[in-house]
């Protein structure tokens, strides 16, 4: 031990004596462990960190699977009945319907509040308990006896100042009156990070009669013992057993997957795609490192000769050479966690706003093993090959080569060009994947979707049910909202729809074609609008017309479908006058109107067919404003939510934004891929330009004898820059054709990323090759140039 301490205080005396080399490489060190970490922590966080839960690998996700197209979908009310009662595999099931709004009237202005209709099984299926009162018995999911809720921790401190009484408190929400039953754990915020408030589900007679359409999702536990196929054989058994006993559910299967799954497996992928990405950066750095120090070692050479000379050995050599860098790491892996816990900081922040469990990710103990694991594994990597050279010393051929002058080290060049090739090499991968993205994106970027976003404000409401019962109060009050705003000075047009495009959210299920086919045309998106909707956002009528006055509710149904249902269902033929509707029972609608198609879901997804119902003949109580400003629409904003105010003073809007901020947001996941590849390829891109530098500087001090002959023969200044810069382009060259096979072998994992090109796309390899060799030729260029002005004399002189 008195030795390791030894050599450990040798270490930090060689360190001082070297300010400039220590900060080098304290920096990268820095650097590579603090973005490895912290890239990290958003893995475990997202991906990787046990739900908070009990048990949480027994919970599972259920949905509706439409067949043939395999289409995922939302699960009705009677079939999440009937998989309950139908099935062998699972403790209970549980039905959500997640992300509704309420209206929260206390003191101070109205508030929107995010919540969750459940039933009573969603508690106990999660194993979860509050922190005050109770959760939902099964009786409070009946109609008339479920005016309980229960807070979330977040919501109880915000707006009720942690008010210990709270329970037993009744609170309105949508002007009823609700008794406070519980507050839960601060842990706990499932379906979504921004729910506050849990009510009872309750669900209506007559909506279980329709089995296509729905508007739910499910979880459930499984039993004891049973596995994940178990549970999905057993619930396709239930599935069949349905399409038999039900028309509606010919098409229908049961999709399962473990929640944890289910819920981050839109970012799984990216993130340990990312994670790669940081991890080779980290290890360019550590090439980088492993030059430094092996220059260092070479410096040394007659430190250790002597030493061996005097009786070291070669295992005390390369321990001796091990050791001195704990010092180093030590520095080094503390500034990277100070480095990680600030780019979390950073990062998170920037995260797209529906990211799972952004509220998890943080500095947790597993992320802290692995910072330690990457400490230890940084340290084989760039300590190893440095003490095994030291250990390797010959005392008398060093001791003789020294006395000589001499500075050749040919073993440590053909290492230090090896790491430089395989630096080339992980730089232009990375490049090469950011490229494609940053292409991508900008291909994202031009495509139309389907609307004009420019000059439009968008803000939601939602009026409750037990203010306005009737589907007629409903309809007075968004008109009443229309005509007010109208009214505003600088809107040139008002409308409004049930779900905004690419607001998230879709609502797809099946429609019945009167003449076409005897069974539900699946895989359809269905939203409510109003006549000005399409003109207020430029959705083009191709056929026929908008939806008028006229078409209220006392008038035949009418519908308006795109282009893309119309010449699927009506090839050839106008599809004005046919006639759909969502599901047996429900009246048919005439179609008087076909639009342009318009990507609801997403700018990279081209969307299913779509239908427009008509909002006085099926009243919702949420809708979005989408309001056609003929100057700057933000500053719209407030006179819209006065105006909503002169209807109804207890209706606040939310969700008030531009749609040009709406479709913004809908890149996010691309722009944050996008952003945090570019950056780790840009600085590996820096990493890999001064390793270059490094390995043509120190070749260039090796040859100073040979170029000032070759000056005193007469070759000149450009000849010399040549013959330097040709041995960097001959690095690059090795280094290029090995990552462009690396690259070409790994494009594959991107290819769910990628929208608009090949994942082979040649313009995008190309301009990462271009890039990394103007950067390798300049690392380069400046030792060539030190060469060039070598002094034949002076050269020979120290010879």
């Amino acid at each position: 031990m008195s030795v390791i301490w030894q050599n450990v205080r040798v270490g930090v005396r060689s360190l001082l004596r070297q300010p400039s080399f220590t900060i080098a490489v304290v920096l990268t060190l820095a650097l590579g462990i603090g973005t490895t970490t912290a890239m990290f922590s958003v893995v475990y966080g997202v991906v990787l960190r046990p739900l908070p839960f009990g048990d949480p690998d027994r919970v599972v996700s259920l949905w509706t699977v439409f067949k043939p197209a395999l289409g995922r979908g939302a699960v009705s009310a009677a079939n999440a009945r009937d998989w309950r009662a139908g099935n062998r595999v699972l403790e209970d099931l549980a039905v959500i319907h997640g992300n509704r709004s309420f209206n929260f009237v206390d003191r101070g202005e109205p508030e929107r509040l995010q919540g969750a209709r459940v039933s009573a099984s969603f508690f106990p299926i999660l194993r979860v308990s509050p922190l005050l009162g109770r959760t939902l018995v099964e009786t409070e999911n009946e109609i008339g006896r479920d005016n309980v809720v229960v807070l979330s921790h977040r919501l109880w401190v915000r707006r009720f100042a942690a008010d210990p009484s709270i329970v037993g408190r009744v609170i309105r929400l949508n002007g009823v009156p609700l008794t406070v039953v519980g507050v839960m754990k601060p842990d706990f915020q499932y379906p979504g990070q921004e729910i506050e408030l849990w009510v009872p589900l309750t669900v209506p007679a007559e909506e279980y009669l329709q089995r296509t359409a729905g508007s739910y999702r499910v979880i459930a536990r499984l039993k004891a013992g049973v596995t994940l196929d178990q549970a999905r054989s057993d619930l396709h058994r239930v599935s069949a057993s349905l399409a038999r006993q039900y028309r509606q559910n010919e098409n229908i299967k049961v999709g399962i997957a473990p929640l944890r799954d289910d819920m981050v497996g839109g970012v799984r992928q990216p993130l340990f795609i990312l994670l790669g990405a940081v991890g080779a950066m980290l290890l360019i750095g550590c090439a980088n490192l492993t030059s430094l120090l092996l220059a260092r070692g070479v410096a040394r050479r007659r430190e250790f000769a002597i030493r061996t000379a005097l009786g070291a050995s070669r295992g005390h050599l390369a321990e001796a050479s091990l050791t001195e860098l704990v010092p180093l790491l030590a520095i080094g892996g503390a500034l990277g966690m100070l480095t990680a816990t600030g780019v979390v900081r950073a990062v998170v922040p920037l995260l797209p706003a529906d990211f799972p469990r952004t509220a998890e990710i943080g500095i947790h103990l597993p992320v802290l093993v692995f910072s330690a694991a990457v400490v230890i594994v940084v340290a084989l990597l760039i300590g190893v090959w440095p003490a095994l050279a030291a250990a390797r010393t010959a005392p008398g051929q060093s001791l003789t080569d020294l006395s000589r002058g001499a500075t050749s080290a040919r073993g440590h060049t053909r290492v230090r060009d090896l790491i430089v090739v395989g630096q080339i090499a992980a730089t232009l991968v990375l490049l090469v994947g950011a490229t494609l993205l940053m292409r991508s994106f900008l291909a994202v970027r031009q495509v139309t979707p389907g609307f004009s976003p420019a000059r439009v404000l968008t803000a939601s409401v939602a009026i409750p049910r037990s203010q306005y019962p009737l589907d007629a109060q409903v309809t007075a009050f968004y008109t009443r909202v229309i005509d007010r705003i109208q009214a505003v000075p600088g809107v040139e047009a008002i409308g409004m729809v049930h779900r905004l495009p690419l607001g998230g959210g879709n609502q797809t299920g099946g429609v019945q074609i009167d003449g076409a086919t005897d069974r539900p045309w699946q895989g359809v998106e269905t939203r409510t609008a109003s006549p000005d909707y399409f003109r207020a956002l430029g959705i083009p009528i191709k056929e026929g017309r908008s939806f008028l006055a006229s078409d209220g509710s006392d008038a035949p149904m009418v519908a308006i479908v795109d282009e893309r249902l119309a010449r699927t269902v009506w090839p050839g033929r106008s599809a004005i006058g046919g006639r759909l509707r969502e599901g047996e029972g429900s009246p048919w609608s005439t179609v008087v109107g076909v639009v342009g198609h318009v990507r609801h879901t997403g700018l990279d997804d081209d969307s299913q067919p779509q239908v427009y119902w008509n909002y006085p003949q099926r009243p919702q109580e949420r809708m979005a404003l989408v309001v056609k400003a003929r100057g700057d629409p933000a500053a719209l904003t407030n006179a819209v939510a006065a105006a909503v105010r002169e209807v109804d003073p207890q209706q606040p809007i939310y969700d008030a934004r531009t749609l040009d901020a709406v479709v913004d947001r809908s890149l996010g996941h691309r722009r944050f891929q996008m952003m945090l590849l570019a950056v780790f390829a840009a600085i590996a891109l820096v990493l890999a330009g001064i390793g270059t530098y490094g390995v043509i500087a120190y070749g260039v001090t090796q040859r100073v004898r040979e170029f000032g002959v070759r000056m005193a023969l007469g070759a000149r200044h450009r000849d010399v820059i040549a013959l330097v810069l040709r041995r960097g382009g001959l690095l690059f060259a090795f280094g290029a054709l090995a990552g462009l096979a690396l690259a070409s072998l790994g494009v594959g994992v991107l290819s769910s990323l990628v929208y608009g090109i090949a994942p082979r796309d040649m313009a995008s390899f190309g301009l990462a090759t271009l890039v990394l060799f103007v950067v390798s030729i300049a690392a380069c260029y400046i030792p060539a140039r030190r060469a060039a002005r070598v002094e034949p004399t002076i050269a020979l002189r120290s010879e």
